[in-house]
């Protein structure tokens, strides 16, 4: 394969990875928190009771969260400027390199929350463009091909 589609490759895997899930949340349910009796007694001896309720406490949902909502974001949109800017209109090897090393960061950034969809298609990107490095010529930058 060509490093010009590798490069395009890895930026449709890597805009795919925008909006898969990067890392899910379990749900919090919701609870009462207990009342209370308060027991006034005044000086005549006569005692009345009121009851405070608990209070309510609202759970948060649980859920996935895409790449557009988290910080993966960041790294995604790096990864293909420096692979689209210096990969396919410089033909710059070291740029594809660091757009691949750009993208490895954001994964190692969200594999301790497990290996979901965005992650594994921002990690083909990188593949990708770590390749598309491998196989661009060292001097074509120079060359203007």
């Amino acid at each position: 394969m060509k490093p010009r589609t590798l490069v395009w490759v890895g930026t449709a895997f890597a805009v795919l990875s925008l909006g898969l899930p990067w890392r899910s949340i379990e749900g919090t349910p919701a609870y009462l928190t207990a009342g209370y009796y308060t027991n006034y007694c005044d000086y005549d001896g006569f005692c009345t009771s009121t009851y405070t309720p608990g209070d309510f406490i609202p759970g948060l949902a649980g859920g996935s969260y895409a790449g557009t909502g988290s910080v993966a974001r960041f790294f995604i949109a790096g990864a293909i400027a420096l692979a689209l800017i210096g990969g396919v209109h410089l033909g710059s090897r070291r740029s594809l390199r660091w757009a691949a090393y750009v993208g490895v960061a954001g994964v190692l950034l969200y594999v301790t929350y497990g290996l979901m969809g965005g992650l594994l298609a921002m990690a083909g990107a990188s593949v990708c463009f770590w390749l598309a490095s491998r196989r661009t010529a060292p001097g074509e930058a120079e060359r203007g091909g």
